[in-house]
């Protein structure tokens, strides 16, 4: 089954829960039509789509898991306002795009802009005759 490592910072304390099944059994029923697959979505390639995290949802499961632990004894309200969530061991994702397969991640298809004369170099270049 699933368990969910969850890192909190409270009033700059630092504090791990673990979500359960149960915590997640709660979740389902509170969160209408949600599933563990849309609290946590994974990746064609096992890893984990941060893309597609739903932070709304991470905190209601930790605001549950802390509560089971005793850990936070407030409301989801003052779980959000004063509690600061994040997955255990988790990085933040990288937000350059992949590279295209076939392609290395530095080519690029387009050569650099030409640096372009402005202000009066500009006017005097078009007043000058051209030499061939």
């Amino acid at each position: 089954m699933y368990e969910i490592e969850l890192q909190l910072t409270i009033d700059g304390q630092q504090h791990q829960v673990t979500a359960v099944p149960y915590d997640l059994l709660v979740w389902e029923k509170t969160a209408k039509g949600k599933r563990i697959g849309d609290l946590l979505p994974v990746a064609p390639d096992g890893t984990m789509d941060f893309t597609r995290l739903s932070l709304v949802e991470i905190y209601r499961l930790a605001h549950i898991a802390a509560r089971r632990e005793r850990v936070f004894t407030g409301t989801l309200d003052e779980f959000e306002r004063n509690v600061v969530v994040t997955l255990a061991g988790a990085e933040a994702p990288d937000p350059t795009p992949p590279a295209r397969s076939g392609e290395p991640a530095s080519s690029s298809r387009s050569r650099p802009a030409s640096h372009q004369t402005s202000g009066p170099d500009k006017a005097q270049r078009r007043s000058s005759p051209q030499s061939t």
